[in-house]
């Protein structure tokens, strides 16, 4: 009967540990397009609204309450030539920014 406790404590301890690296775990960023959101084409221009899409963009959805619109969202940010763009939207498959206007292309 003990060993049969023993066991059940072992895979109790198993199954925590696995639940919480699960939660420290990061998923990899995969971006399959970004695409001008008003025209859902690959033109994307300074100022201009782009929706990326992909896997693993963030770990849960949110959007900002209110303006003006955050850089950073949920621990997400993204950068177009080193300078951050406004955040409107994250999820896992998908983030919705504002393309800096000061930006050099």
């Amino acid at each position: 009967m003990q060993l049969f406790g023993e066991h059940r404590v072992k895979r109790a301890l198993l199954l925590a540990a696995a639940v919480t690296a699960a939660s420290w775990a990061q998923p990899v960023p995969t971006v399959s397009s970004v695409l001008n959101t008003a025209s859902n084409d690959a033109a994307i221009s300074p100022g201009c609204w782009v929706t990326v899409t992909g896997t693993g963009l963030a770990t849960s959805t949110n959007s900002p309450d209110s303006a003006p619109l955050p850089t950073v969202l949920d621990g997400v940010a993204l950068t177009v030539n080193g300078v951050p763009g406004d955040l409107l939207y994250v999820s896992p498959e998908q983030i919705k920014l504002v393309i800096p206007a000061d930006i050099q292309e």
